[in-house]
């Protein structure tokens, strides 16, 4: 860690330069962060190791051409019989997009561990933050940057992929806006589907104080994306969540939805598009995972505070912070409404940190036969006691 400046430093990881070097640090912590509210009072014993090892899993899998030559989904598509509803699937082995993840695998900016198990070397790129500014008596967000085609910078969305709407599902909140439902092509005068072999792809803002859930027009204009860009960069989270999906498959977990993040890379493609590059990280802090009933999730720790007044006193906060232009709209939960998170117990961060590693030493044994953590019990063990 010498000759290392800090870069950006967030509540659960920093971003480090390091001196003479063409590449950045993404060094992990045990913190952790619910609910948009920053750094949390507790730590998690391991949880920066095995989310470092976890991430550099999951790239080196996507990365992989021959995963996706593999794919037993694109063996199924030649043989439709082993499906049981095929719609949504024939159009994928004739992708231009998904041809290439076969010839070169995902374009991302992981090119493996650093010197310690809590670090991964990364792309070096550009985010530029919106400016905030205050009008008509509400916040809001100057994206004028992004529409000067930007490259090797990050597109300031977060990228939502849905298979299935367990109960708490956010998109119900969304469901009596027609339009909204159209886009994700949603039949609201019908059932919902228990789950989706397509996933419903949604946006949000990603460099703001707290998310907004955006229109597919909204996100395109904010990332000054192309008709064509946008269309690839739904396409292209749209397989790398189907592959994620059968990967995970493999090994006994099951996927209910993610975020994904991306970046601009430097190149334009021979149509004039620029390159997409997968960035930020993979793992149970940004996927909804489920393993012998069990979630591998952040949703656990959400659980312990959803009974808490400072959970209540968080949606209050945020209310009063865009209704009167305030930023920091944790101080005023503090300091105004007099809430602050509680501690979790002991007991539950064994549990917690159990779940990390469990799960860490569950990928890496079944896709590379190596083991991380070895005073761990298995995720079998782990999922019994989250349950």
């Amino acid at each position: 860690m010498d000759h290392c400046q800090l870069i950006y430093e967030g509540s659960v990881k920093s971003v480090l330069s390091v001196e003479n070097k063409p590449f950045y640090l993404f060094k992990y912590s045990d913190a952790f962060s619910v609910f948009d509210w920053g750094k949390m009072p507790d730590t998690i014993d391991d949880k920066g190791r095995a989310l470092a090892l976890i991430g550099n899993i999951f790239f080196k899998l996507l990365g992989d051409p021959v995963r996706w030559q593999q794919w037993p989904l694109i063996q199924n598509i030649r043989n439709v019989q082993n499906i049981k509803n095929v719609q949504g699937y024939a159009e994928i082995e004739k992708s231009e997009i998904y041809r290439e993840f076969a010839t070169l695998g995902v374009a991302h900016h992981c090119y493996g561990m650093g010197a310690q198990d809590d670090l991964l070397m990364v792309k070096k790129i550009e985010v530029m933050r919106p400016a905030a500014i205050w009008h008509h008596g509400k916040i809001c967000w100057d994206y004028s940057a992004y529409k000067k085609s930007l490259r090797n910078t990050l597109i300031p969305l977060e990228i939502i992929f849905r298979f299935s709407l367990p109960p708490g599902s956010s998109l119900f909140s969304r469901l009596g806006d027609g339009r909204y439902c159209r886009e994700l092509g949603i039949e609201i005068d019908k059932k919902l589907p228990e789950k989706f072999n397509i996933p419903l792809i949604e946006f949000s803002s990603k460099l703001e104080t707290t998310d907004r859930y955006l229109s597919y027009a909204q996100a395109q204009e904010m990332a000054g994306m192309s008709d064509l860009e946008f269309a690839k960069l739904k396409e292209s989270v749209s397989l790398i969540a189907l592959r994620l999906k059968d990967l995970l498959a493999e090994c006994e977990v099951e996927l209910c939805d993610g975020k994904l993040e991306m970046c601009w890379g430097e190149d334009l493609k021979a149509d004039g598009t620029r390159e997409l590059i997968l960035v930020d990280s993979i793992g149970p802090d940004e996927l909804r995972l489920l393993y012998q009933g069990a979630q591998l999730t952040k949703e656990k720790m959400r659980e312990f505070y959803r009974d808490s007044a400072w959970y209540v006193a968080v949606a209050e906060a945020k209310i009063l912070g865009k209704e009167e232009g305030i930023e920091n709209w944790q101080r005023i939960c503090e300091e105004r409404l007099g809430q602050s998170p509680p501690r979790i117990w002991p007991d539950k961060l064994k549990i917690f940190s159990s779940m990390y590693r469990a799960f860490a030493n569950h990928l890496g044994e079944h896709f590379f036969k190596e083991r991380y953590f070895y005073d761990c019990d298995n995720l079998s063990v782990v999922a019994e006691k989250l349950r």
